[in-house]
């Protein structure tokens, strides 16, 4: 979930400073391209795609990876990791594999056309 969510991070980053070039300088990169969170993948793919409610969701959970549960064993707040509706965040479905294909397909779909109108 670390990997697909640094993943999506990056794709949606790349597409949103292509359309702004600002965001970023020689020594700085906008550090709220993803909104106040940092790793706002779900608000940064809502700009860029449609999402259904469970994509939404799916990219939510995904977060809770990049913020903290890929990397450390507990959160830096224990109610984060105790909140039982927090706590479903940090689930795997059956059928994710599938829809993080189709997400990532449709950003790459983004990326390709925004090449060609710029290239």
């Amino acid at each position: 979930m670390l990997l697909v969510g640094l993943a999506f991070e990056n794709a949606i980053i790349g597409i949103l400073i292509g359309r702004n070039p600002a965001l970023v300088t020689r020594n700085k990169i906008e550090s709220e391209i993803l909104g106040s969170r940092g790793h706002g993948i779900a608000e940064g793919a809502k700009k860029l795609i449609r999402l259904t409610s469970q994509q939404l969701q799916l990219l939510e959970r995904i977060e809770e990876y990049l913020f903290w549960a890929g990397r450390y064993p507990l959160p830096l707040k224990s109610g984060i990791f105790i909140n039982s509706g927090v706590q479903e965040l940090r689930t795997f479905r059956s059928d994710d594999p599938a829809s993080v294909n189709k997400m990532f397909d449709e950003l790459v779909a983004v990326l390709e056309r925004e090449a060609k109108t710029r290239g």
